[in-house]
């Protein structure tokens, strides 16, 4: 599923924010931020402060493999991970 009002800066800011009410949106695949970048870390072999620079907007990659990695493992379309227009 993509989404397509995220983008990744959003989509890190949201992460364990999640309080359940029965009706709202399916619960996030991961409960904190820092479970979230470990798992970037873990897919690319990047620094954990590297994938939190891109998750806090301070840089961008332009490599199509990271890029792939994040939108897979996001959902968010790569047009949209750094699109700050969605901010």
């Amino acid at each position: 599923m993509t989404q397509t009002n995220h983008n990744l800066i959003s989509y890190y800011a949201s992460l364990g924010a999640y309080k359940s009410s029965g009706t709202e949106a399916p619960k996030p695949k991961f409960n904190s931020k820092t479970e979230f970048a470990r798992e970037i870390t873990k897919q690319t072999g990047l620094s954990l402060e590297t994938v939190r620079r891109w998750c806090k907007g301070d840089n961008a990659t332009k490599d199509p493999n990271y890029l792939q990695i994040l939108s897979s493992t996001t959902g968010i379309s790569i047009d949209n991970l750094f699109n700050r227009t969605l901010d």
